[in-house]
């Protein structure tokens, strides 16, 4: 049987795969710009060795070799392009095979979007390659002040010989997959700044912050905030480290922002990442030692309703709510749940904590009457979900009755979380319950689906070429290329 390699799109931590076989590859990129060549893009490709042939060579030794092609397409025309075998470093058995070996490349590629095409053949087999490809888009602007990509760092050391990968007198080990273990105690980050001296003027004093919020709150962690005072150049540089061993399980970003004297941003730099820490814990005392007495959390009565309100707040808690939430819901006593959604909300406003959730519910009573199911309630559904995340979409796309695919929505949000142009597309394969399944997504930390145009049309059973996307060409009477591109 044939063995495909699945590539994990590090940059949105989304994991867009090839076929649900063994082999494995993690792509992930970063941007930056050079004063003399303009805007570049560093490529970093890490195989899996567990998941590749391995040959023994003369020497007694085993080596693995992978065939890698990347291809940047703008308009249909090749921009750039770049084939390289990357070999691993020899080992004498099977448990020297157990490593991944990376390649750092870096095209110089002007502002605009582009089409990444991937190939990748390992070497010691017969069998055929494997493609992929995505969307990236470029924009460092030459008159204006920007921040490069914000590259997290597996290690560093000082640079002899400058390679793909060095910057600012470092050699990086970039850490591509936007996701800390247990083991990963240290956050290291590398970003650039381009141009401040044209926003603020020449030496001209700034002040650049850096530091981790909640992915789902947008609250800024206190014990994870620093600032430095900087004076404005052409091009400077930030390299720093957080201790995130004691940060709990969860979805965070980390901001770098350009401040200048009268106190505006400038410039904003996000980053997104999960950490893992199943060892640290919400403490129940710091809930149940909360007074609601004449608030609106203790008007809130009847388990029933107090479960449903705690469910319906999901899809905005942090993995740190949801995890406490599920415990207190078989645990805790009415009172408990009415503590805990004061203080739910209370974090989100201190001052005023019962706005927010009087806005909230509104929004969950509206989604249970537009996406109910037989079986489901409006905010169970991962439309629902997706509403109460981040709002009215500035769009919506429906069609349910084109014939080469199941009914389908495609939502527009003009920017949600720093990015722009977001979108969600929705299917329902069961034609009656309308429960409409989340089929992909480009916003960050969402499921992102390359093979989502084919799995929308019924007829299509899989690909095997490059050129086969979906993407080319609608069928006959269906128009989800054309609202996707350009959504109404």
């Amino acid at each position: 049987m044939k063995r495909l390699f699945f590539v994990f799109l590090a940059i949105f931590f989304s994991v867009q795969s090839l076929s649900a076989q063994n082999t494995r590859a993690y792509l992930g990129y970063n941007i930056f710009y050079s004063p003399k060549d303009g805007p570049y893009i560093e490529t970093y490709v890490s195989i899996d060795g567990r998941t590749v042939e391995w040959k023994k060579s003369p020497n007694k030794l085993f080596q693995a070799e992978v065939e890698l092609t990347l291809i940047f397409e703008k308009d249909s025309q090749i921009v750039s392009f770049s084939k390289k075998i990357i070999k691993s470093k020899e080992v004498k058995d099977s448990s020297g095979m157990q490593i991944e070996f990376m390649n750092a490349q870096r095209f110089a590629i002007p502002n605009g979007d582009y089409i990444l095409k991937i190939k990748m053949d390992d070497m010691n087999d017969t069998l055929d390659a494997d493609y992929i490809m995505t969307n990236i888009s470029i924009a460092i602007p030459d008159t204006a002040a920007s921040i490069s990509s914000i590259e997290a760092v597996q290690s560093f050391s000082e640079t002899e010989k400058a390679g793909n990968a060095s910057h600012s007198g470092f050699d990086f080990i970039p850490n591509i997959y936007n996701f800390f273990s247990e083991r990963d105690s240290i956050f290291t980050f590398y970003a650039e700044l381009y141009h401040v001296d044209l926003s603020t003027g020449v030496g001209e004093p700034y002040i650049l912050n850096y530091y981790i919020s909640s992915f789902e709150t947008n609250q800024v962690l206190p014990r994870y905030k620093r600032f430095e005072r900087r004076k404005a150049q052409s091009v400077d540089a930030i390299l720093g480290q957080f201790d995130v061993s004691t940060l709990p399980t969860g979805n965070y970003v980390f901001t770098i922002e350009l401040i200048d004297k009268s106190l505006s941003t400038i410039v904003q730099k996000d980053y997104f990442f999960q950490k893992e820490n199943q060892h640290i814990k919400m403490d129940e005392t710091d809930v149940s030692s909360i007074n609601i007495i004449n608030t609106f959390a203790e008007l809130i009565t009847g388990r029933d309703t107090l479960i449903d309100i705690i469910k319906s707040m999901r899809p905005i808690s942090s993995t740190e709510e949801v995890e406490f939430a599920k415990y207190i819901i078989k645990q805790g006593d009415d009172h408990l749940l009415q503590q805990y959604i004061y203080n739910f909300w209370q974090k989100r406003n201190p001052l005023e904590p019962s706005k927010p959730f009087i806005a909230y519910m509104v929004e969950v009573m509206r989604v249970n009457r537009e996406f109910k199911t037989s079986i489901k309630k409006g905010y169970e559904t991962d439309r629902g979900i997706v509403y109460l995340k981040y709002g009215q979409p500035n769009s919506i796309m429906k069609e349910y009755h084109e014939p080469a695919t199941y009914p389908y929505e495609i939502w527009h949000y003009y920017g949600i979380k720093g990015q722009s142009n977001v979108k969600f597309v929705f299917y329902d394969t069961d034609l009656a319950t309308n429960d409409f399944k989340l089929l992909h997504s480009n916003a960050i930390g969402e499921m992102n689906n390359y093979n989502w145009r084919l799995q929308l049309r019924k007829r299509d059973s899989g690909y095997k070429s490059i050129d086969q996307t979906g993407r080319e060409v609608d069928e006959w009477g269906t128009r989800y290329n054309e609202y996707y591109e350009q959504p109404r």
